[in-house]
Parts: structure tokens; C-alpha cells; sequence
């Protein structure tokens, strides 16, 4: 099993879609796209995964629908930095793959 994100096009499109959801310009279908790709990439995914469980978050698309909802700005606060956090991981993660 790769732990890399060995696809160009997928290390493209995943830069493309964290800029997006980082400016908060991303819509369900780009949450929907990032982790449909990110799950190709089974040992990516978990590390993605693993941080977003730890705030009770079990999906990419569940973090979407936390985002939209209507939150104090605690909360709001708290899902910032949780997607702040995704987006890290992932530009950690193509950085590494372009490396290897």
C-alpha cells in the first residue's frame, strides 16, 4: 500500500480543492471530491482521518455540514482550526510525495 499521493493530477487537484475550502469558497461536491480522493490513497487518508476523529469529526463531509451549520463562535473557531489542520496534512502530504 502506497502512503504517498503519487498521482499528479490527484496532488493538483487536492492543492486546488484545500485552497478552495482554506478561502472558504468550497461547496459540498468540492468536500465530496477531496475525499473521494484522498480515500485512493489509504495510509493519506488515515492521517486525515486520524486528526479529524480526534474532534469528533468522521468524515470530510461531515466536516462540511459542521461548517455550514450554525455554530457559537466557539465552535466556529474550533472547525476553523480543524480545517486549517486538513489542509496542513494535505500539503504536508504532496510535499512528501513529490519528494520520494
Amino acid at each position: 500500500m502506497n502512503k504517498y499521493i503519487t498521482d499528479p493530477a490527484d496532488q493538483k487537484r487536492l492543492e486546488q480543492l484545500s485552497s478552495k475550502i482554506e478561502d472558504n469558497y468550497a461547496n459540498y461536491d468540492d468536500y465530496v471530491e477531496y475525499e473521494t480522493i484522498l480515500e485512493k490513497y489509504p495510509p493519506a487518508y488515515q492521517k486525515v482521518m486520524d486528526k479529524l476523529r480526534q474532534e469528533g469529526i468522521f468524515s470530510i463531509k461531515d466536516l462540511y455540514k459542521m461548517k455550514e451549520a450554525k455554530r457559537s463562535s466557539m465552535e466556529a473557531w474550533r472547525i476553523a482550526g480543524v480545517i486549517g489542520a486538513l489542509v496542513g496534512i494535505t500539503a504536508g502530504l504532496i510535499m512528501l510525495s513529490r519528494k520520494k
